[in-house]
């Protein structure tokens, strides 16, 4: 019968210090990991709504002859939603049913769900040029910017991609 050993063993420092780095490593990664994954589902969820949009504003030029109006001096703060949905000055019906009154902030502006809340900020707003279209002269232009403040990215109607 062997004696019972009365010294414990334990891990050292240095183990303990290993460890905790792999598992550091690991969750960093898996963070990054997880951001670029939101934010291609975000871009992917801003390009699908952007299509639908331009649908609506096709389906409303067929109907009127002429894109809905926009107020090239302030091209964030425009009433696209209340036009494309029948609601605005020139009554008709909705262009846009699959899009929900949290698509849109206090102030009538559409609001990209993929970014925005209620209370949205100027950048997360669809922004919308029918007077002086930029990049699309023939028609309008419309886009969203999204990103931090540092490093914003735009999506517009004018992509090839």
């Amino acid at each position: 019968m062997k004696p019972i050993s009365k010294t414990k063993r334990a891990f050292t420092l240095v183990e303990l210090l290993v460890v905790i780095s792999i598992i550091a490593a690991l969750a960093a990664m898996t963070v990054a990991l997880y951001s670029r994954v939101a934010g291609k589902t975000n871009e992917s969820a801003i390009r699908t709504e952007l299509e639908q949009i331009k649908l609506a504003l096709q389906v409303y030029k067929e109907k009127n002859g002429y894109f809905p109006p926009s107020d090239e001096n302030d091209v964030a703060n425009n009433q696209l939603h209340k036009n494309l949905s029948g609601k605005g000055v020139e009554k008709g019906e909705n262009l846009l049913p699959e899009l929900n009154p949290s698509q849109y902030d206090a102030g009538g502006n559409l609001v990209s769900p993929a970014l925005g809340r209620k209370d949205s900020k100027q950048n997360e707003r669809w922004k919308y040029n029918s007077r002086n279209p930029e990049h699309n002269r023939e028609s309008y232009d419309l886009w969203v910017e999204i990103g931090e403040t540092n490093k914003v990215r735009t999506i517009g109607n004018w992509e090839s991609n």
